[in-house]
């Protein structure tokens, strides 16, 4: 293994004899080394493949800009392989974009400082699965450098799980995260329901809407273009039609972008198949 960069002295990136690229750690696995300088291989503790060029490139950059870069990329390794163990998919971007949170986040832990975050209710309401991951994650960080993760924190966390799942960038997942719960605001208002948050289809339906979301946001998106369910709804669900049509005037309004009438049809059919379910479980709650 030839050295390309160190990081610090238990920290660096190499490239192999069959030419991969790839970050290595161990304890002072690098000391008195510098680039261009084989390495002892029987020092090397973890090794971190990086199969995509942009990949690497990115983490490169976070892994320069951090002290302990080791400490925080093994944390980052563990929470990403406790995550898949329960069978949530994530890109191995999520590597990336933890060992960055985490590094700046327990800086601001240290120093006392706070970041609030306006969106935690609406994170813990629409991402309630993976926030569940995020506070195991703040529970390994705790036990791996002792210092306790604030709730606000473990929404951004959250966050970042979420996008990791759904191929979005981390700022875009903000946004959508405001149009599903002016939607869901828009559902509950016109039904006079509570959706069930902990139901396979509340789960569904929130996967269509950061789907939609991201179409909205996205002007260069192609919109569905089918209109049977359009068509079917305005006849059979006219409730879910009326409250479509008040969601439509949102986007337009909010956005300055048109919902289609084959997007609307969708929606009608996914805001019915909820609730539905939620008109069926709400005798057993009385």
């Amino acid at each position: 293994m030839v050295i390309t960069r160190i990081y610090n002295n238990s920290c660096a990136a190499v490239t192999d004899g069959d030419g991969q690229d790839m970050i290595v750690t161990g304890r002072g696995v690098v000391f008195g080394k510098k680039a261009g300088d084989l390495l002892d291989e029987a020092l090397v503790e973890k090794r971190y493949l990086l199969s995509d060029p942009g990949l690497g490139s990115r983490l490169d950059t976070i892994l320069s800009s951090i002290d302990q870069a080791d400490v925080y990329l093994s944390i980052s390794e563990e929470i990403l392989s406790m995550i898949r163990s329960q069978g949530y998919p994530v890109k191995e971007s999520l590597l990336l974009t933890l060992t960055d949170h985490i590094s700046t986040s327990l800086e601001r832990e240290r120093t006392g400082v706070v970041l609030a975050n306006p969106l935690l209710p609406d994170i813990r309401q629409l991402y309630h699965k993976q926030y569940q991951l995020a506070e195991q994650a703040g529970q390994i960080i705790a036990q791996r450098t002792g210092i306790n993760v604030s709730p606000d924190e473990i929404g951004f966390i959250t966050l970042h799980i979420v996008s990791a799942s759904i191929d979005g960038r981390f700022d875009d997942l903000l946004e959508i995260t405001h149009i599903i719960q002016k939607i869901l605001c828009i559902i509950e208002t016109s039904f006079e329901v509570h959706l069930n948050e902990n139901s396979l289809r509340y789960e569904r339906f929130i996967r269509h809407l950061q789907f939609f979301a991201r179409r909205i946001l996205d002007p260069a998106s192609e919109q569905e273009t089918n209109l049977l369910m359009y068509n079917m709804g305005r006849l059979e669900f006219p409730d879910a039609f009326l409250c479509v049509k008040d969601i439509a005037r949102m986007i337009e309004r909010d956005y300055h972008r048109k919902v289609s009438d084959a997007e609307q049809g969708y929606l009608i059919y996914h805001i019915m198949n909820v609730i539905l379910e939620t008109r069926e479980k709400k005798p057993d709650q009385d």
